[in-house]
């Protein structure tokens, strides 16, 4: 073959290639709110062993949030997006060392004797493969929704059972 018909090959090939791209993104479809809203639902359904999953879709991309101990669950959320036609995903699945229930409550204790808005509260802490029980009493309402918050961005707890009680003067 000679310099020509290579080169005349390379032209034909870019040709080729541009123009797929440009069919496949002529051929997408938009991305709606209501269909991340309907992708959440699916992920939900499939069982992952992802937690605080969160879909928003931002200018036709699907971000996608989450926490999982699991290292392939990663790659299934991605493909059960591609199955539900979402083509342009941002994947945002962390994955996190797994902890044990003992440095889960060490945890929680530390982040709640940290925070000075639950000055005066106490606490009763008890976790169980990763579902955390946040009892006790608060002096304020606000002192709830704080204390709520911390706990379910500790590292490692899937979920919450929270029986905290307003203390009554």
């Amino acid at each position: 073959m000679d310099t020509n018909n290579r080169a005349s090959a390379g032209r034909w090939r870019r040709f080729v290639d541009a123009t797929l791209i440009v069919f496949c993104l002529g051929t997408a479809m938009p991305v709606s709110a209501a269909s991340g809203e309907q992708l959440l639902v699916a992920l939900r359904r499939a069982n992952l062993q992802v937690t605080k999953m969160t879909v928003r879709t931002v200018d036709g991309i699907t971000i996608i949030r989450g926490q999982t101990t699991v290292k392939s669950e990663i790659g299934r959320v991605s493909r059960i997006a591609r199955d539900h036609g979402h083509i342009r995903i941002a994947n945002m699945i962390q994955l996190v060392a797994v902890t044990d229930d003992d440095a889960i409550k060490r945890e929680v204790e530390r982040q709640l004797s940290r925070a000075r808005a639950l000055d005066g509260c106490h606490f009763t802490i008890d976790a169980v493969n990763g579902v955390l029980t946040l009892g006790g009493t608060v002096q304020r309402e606000l002192q709830k929704d704080a204390a709520q918050d911390i706990v379910t961005r500790v590292p490692g707890v899937r979920s919450v059972i929270f029986t905290v009680s307003l203390k009554r003067p």
